[in-house]
C-alpha cells in the first residue's frame, strides 16, 4: 500500500450507495492520519489498506457516516491482527514448554469483563461498545443512534457504573 495515491482508487460502484472509489477519494487522508494517531505509524498502512479491502467486500452495506464506518471497520481489522499476534504468541509459548501464568490471569480478567458487557442492557452495551470499542466520540455515536448527545451521555454513566459495580461484587469489594 505504499506510496498509493486517492487517484488510484479501485473502481467499484453500486447504485444508489457511496461507491469504493468516492469513499476512498473524499476519506483515505483522513483515515490514514486517525489510523496513524490511533495505533501508530508501523501498523497505519496495512490497517487502511485492509480497512478498505474489508469496505470493498461488503458493498451493499448503507452507510449513514462514512467516517464513523471507516473508523469502525479498522478497528475491528486492529482487534483481528492483535487477536492473530495473540493467539501466535500463545502457541508459541506453548509450544516451548513455558506457560505464561500473566496471561492466564489476563484472560480471565478479560472473560470476567466480557460477561459484564454482555450483560448490559442492549442500548447500554452498544453505546458502550461503540465507544470504547469503535472508538466513536459521543457526537458520532448520538449522530448515528438518532438520539440527543445527552442520552449518550447518560448512557455511558449509567454503563460505566454498571460495569464498575459487576467488577467489584465479582472482586468480593
Amino acid at each position: 500500500m505504499t506510496g498509493l495515491k486517492p487517484e488510484q482508487a479501485p473502481s467499484v460502484s453500486e447504485s444508489g450507495s457511496l461507491s469504493l472509489e468516492l469513499l476512498y477519494r473524499r476519506h483515505f487522508n483522513w483515515l490514514m492520519r486517525a489510523v496513524r494517531h490511533r495505533f501508530g505509524r508501523d501498523q497505519a498502512e496495512d490497517l487502511v489498506q485492509e480497512t478498505y479491502a474489508r469496505v470493498a467486500a461488503s458493498q451493499g452495506v448503507a452507510v449513514r457516516n462514512p467516517k464513523a464506518f471507516l473508523m469502525q471497520v479498522a478497528t475491528r481489522v486492529a482487534i483481528d491482527q492483535e487477536r492473530r499476534r495473540a493467539v501466535r504468541s500463545n502457541v508459541s509459548m506453548t509450544s516451548c514448554g513455558t506457560p505464561d501464568v500473566v496471561d492466564e490471569a489476563a484472560q480471565a480478567e478479560l472473560l470476567l469483563l466480557k460477561q459484564v458487557i454482555l450483560g448490559l442492557p442492549v442500548q447500554l452495551r452498544e453505546t458502550f461498545l461503540l465507544s470504547r470499542g469503535a472508538g466513536l466520540t459521543y457526537e458520532e455515536i448520538a449522530a448515528r443512534e438518532g438520539v440527543a448527545l445527552k442520552t449518550i451521555e447518560w448512557r455511558m454513566s449509567k454503563a460505566l457504573k454498571l460495569c464498575a459495580k459487576a467488577l467489584a461484587t465479582q472482586d468480593g469489594f
